[in-house]
C-alpha cells in the first residue's frame, strides 16, 4: 500500500511540475537527435511560433528557432560540448517566425542512450534583458 501511495504522490508532483513548465514564461524545448523539436511549451509556441511533433502536424526544427549565427555556434561549439560534458549554458539568439531576434540565456542538457550517444536534448531559455545605465 505504501508503494502505491508514494507512486501516486510522485505522479502528482510530476504533473504539477509539468504544468509549471507548460505555463511558465521561459521557453522549453525537447529536441531529437535529428534536430526535430518533439515538444515545446506554450511560451515557445506562442512567442516563437514553433510546434513540437507531440502537437501533431509538421514539427519545427532547432534550426527554425536559432538565428543563423546562433545555429552555426550551436553546431560548432555547443553540440561537441553536449557530447562530452552533457550540459551547456550560455547566450544565443532565437528567431521568431516573423524574423524578429530575441536574445536568450539558455541551458541545454544532453540525454544519452546506453552507448553514450546523444538521443535528445532538453533546452530551457529565458529572454535576456539588457541592463540599463543607472542615472
Amino acid at each position: 500500500r505504501s508503494d502505491v501511495t508514494a507512486e501516486v504522490a510522485a505522479s502528482e508532483r510530476a504533473d504539477r511540475l509539468a504544468r509549471v513548465l507548460d505555463e511558465g514564461t521561459d521557453y522549453l524545448f525537447l529536441v531529437e537527435a535529428t534536430g526535430a523539436i518533439s515538444y515545446v511549451n506554450d511560451a515557445a509556441q506562442q512567442t516563437l511560433g514553433v510546434r513540437g511533433s507531440s502537437a501533431g502536424g509538421t514539427p519545427s526544427f532547432l534550426m527554425d528557432v536559432l538565428d543563423a549565427d546562433s545555429f552555426e555556434f550551436f553546431h560548432d561549439v555547443v553540440e561537441p560540448i553536449l557530447g562530452d560534458e552533457g550540459m551547456w549554458r550560455g547566450e544565443l539568439s532565437f528567431r521568431t517566425q516573423s524574423g524578429n531576434v530575441i536574445p536568450v540565456s539558455a541551458v541545454f542538457l544532453a540525454h544519452q542512450n546506453e552507448f553514450g550517444r546523444v538521443e535528445s536534448i532538453s533546452a530551457v531559455a529565458r529572454m535576456r534583458i539588457e541592463p540599463r545605465p543607472v542615472r
